[in-house]
Parts: structure tokens; C-alpha cells; sequence
């Protein structure tokens, strides 16, 4: 069409601005809009009813989310309290993503999931170990006793009997070098004993036990302790412990300990020194 114009004429829409209780229901004309101050979602007049164009998006602490049956399905929230993210389904909340990254504060923190979301279990304390509950894992103060082993370092008469290997005392000046290390966990002392093998049913014969013990930086002799004419018995072929706590009475975690039995008078009380066995909590 020459020379003709073509003018267009625009509709007006209404646009609202109100909390969703205040949205109007009369004089609307389809496709007006409006916009939810309290639920951050725009709608849509479809004649009948304000349908939603948008989802809601908003983050906060647990307790200030709002209510799903309220929101269109699909709104997002962050639960910035446990960090986690929510998605309304079926007009409810649902967790579909939580941060693992902000769950976890401090070097030594695990992830593991509790009744319903991931969460954070705190490192526990030095010298702790992780156990389990009867859901949930948690850290615990190791619990009975634990074991100290020594092993012969020389002696004056070396022997073999059958698979085992030791060092003999049994005639004056007879004399067997034991150590050990004192395991960093350790609290006090159970028990300790120095293992025997009897070479010959005997009475003990002026048996004497010494120690020098110290911890990492301090002197080899920090501990020094005796024990003279050490009285008991043995018994041929027959494997015994032989108490020797007393000269060990102030060990700590990490001393590097030493031990010699030497006889110190006369003969008697044959055995063959195997090692150091004891405990510990």
C-alpha cells in the first residue's frame, strides 16, 4: 500500500507489587503481572488465577527458609546453617547439593553423613582414635592395654636352644643387655617382665638387674635404677617371666631404655634371657 502507514497500538498491562496476600483478583485482564515482594517470584493472570513465571532464589539460615507449599516447584534456597542446598519438589524441600568445602572449618575435619545430610565430625584430640557408634562415628580415648617389646642387644655367652636364641647366665659375671622404646602413646605402666628360658631347675643366685632410660634430648642416664640379689627361681626348659617394673618406675612415652642382668656372686639360677615383654595403657 503506497504511501500508507501502519500504526501500532500497544496493550497495556497492569504490573502489581505486593506481597502475594495483597495481589489483586477483580479488573485484571489476562496477562497482567505481578510480582511477590515476600515470595521474590513474578506471575502471571490467566484468567482465573496468578500462575508463576518465575522460581524463587534466596539464601539463609535454616530457620529463616521459607515455606515450600508457598513457592513454585523448583525454587532453590541455601541453607547457609548447614551449608546445603534446597529445591522445592512435590511442595517440599528437598536437599539436592550440599558444599563440602564450607562443611569442612579445620585441618583434620572428616565428611560423613548423619541421619539425613553430609556433616562435619571436628578432629578429635591428639592421641585419639576414629570409632564407630551406633550411627555415627566419634573420636574415643584408646582403651586396654597395649604392648611393650625388648629385644637382647649382647651378653657374655651366647647359646641356642632348639629354635630359640639368647644370651646364658649362669656363672659369675654373666651378664645380658636388653633394650626397648617406649611407644609415644603410652600412659603408665601394666606390667613388665624379662622372659627366660631355665637351663636348669635353680634357685637364683645373686642375680642384679641395672637401667638407664631418658626421653628424646635428654641425658642416656636421665633414669638410672638398681636392683641387687634379685631372689626366685628357674625351671629347666620351662619359659618364665620375671617381674622387673621396679627398676623402670618412672618410664615415659618415647624413653629409649636399657636393661643388663649380670650375676654378681657365685653361680645359679641357669637361664637363657630371651627379652623384654610387658604392658602398657
Amino acid at each position: 500500500m503506497t504511501g500508507a502507514k501502519l500504526t501500532i497500538i500497544p496493550k497495556i498491562r497492569r504490573v502489581v507489587y505486593a506481597t502475594y496476600a495483597n495481589f489483586p483478583t477483580t479488573n485484571l485482564a489476562i496477562g497482567d503481572l505481578a510480582y511477590a515482594t515476600d515470595r521474590l517470584v513474578f506471575y502471571r493472570w490467566s484468567g482465573s488465577a496468578w500462575q508463576a513465571v518465575t522460581i524463587h532464589s534466596s539464601s539463609g539460615a535454616i530457620g529463616a527458609i521459607p515455606t515450600a507449599g508457598d513457592l513454585p516447584n523448583g525454587s532453590i534456597y541455601h541453607d547457609t546453617t548447614n551449608s546445603i542446598l534446597k529445591q522445592v519438589q512435590a511442595g517440599s524441600w528437598v536437599n539436592i547439593a550440599a558444599s563440602e568445602l564450607a562443611i569442612l572449618t579445620t585441618r583434620g575435619d572428616i565428611l560423613y553423613r548423619n541421619a539425613t545430610i553430609p556433616a562435619r565430625l571436628a578432629k578429635g584430640a591428639a592421641g585419639t582414635v576414629l570409632t564407630m557408634g551406633a550411627d555415627d562415628p566419634a573420636w574415643a580415648t584408646p582403651g586396654g592395654t597395649q604392648e611393650i617389646i625388648g629385644i637382647v642387644t649382647g651378653g657374655t655367652e651366647f647359646q641356642t636352644v632348639g629354635e630359640f636364641q639368647g644370651y646364658l647366665v649362669d656363672d659369675l659375671n654373666d651378664e645380658v643387655f636388653v633394650e626397648f622404646t617406649v611407644p609415644d602413646d603410652f600412659t603408665s605402666l601394666t606390667s613388665l617382665y624379662l622372659e627366660v628360658l631355665g637351663r636348669a631347675s635353680d634357685n637364683l643366685n645373686d642375680w642384679n638387674y641395672d637401667t638407664d632410660y631418658g626421653g628424646n634430648g635428654e641425658n642416656y642416664n636421665t633414669h638410672s635404677e638398681t636392683e641387687a640379689t634379685v631372689t626366685g627361681s628357674v625351671v629347666f626348659n620351662k619359659i618364665e617371666l620375671h617381674d622387673i617394673s621396679g627398676v623402670f618406675s618412672s618410664l615415659s612415652a618415647g624413653d629409649k631404655c636399657a636393661f643388663r642382668l649380670y650375676i654378681g656372686g657365685g653361680s645359679g639360677g641357669d637361664a637363657l634371657v630371651l627379652g623384654i615383654r610387658g604392658k602398657y595403657a
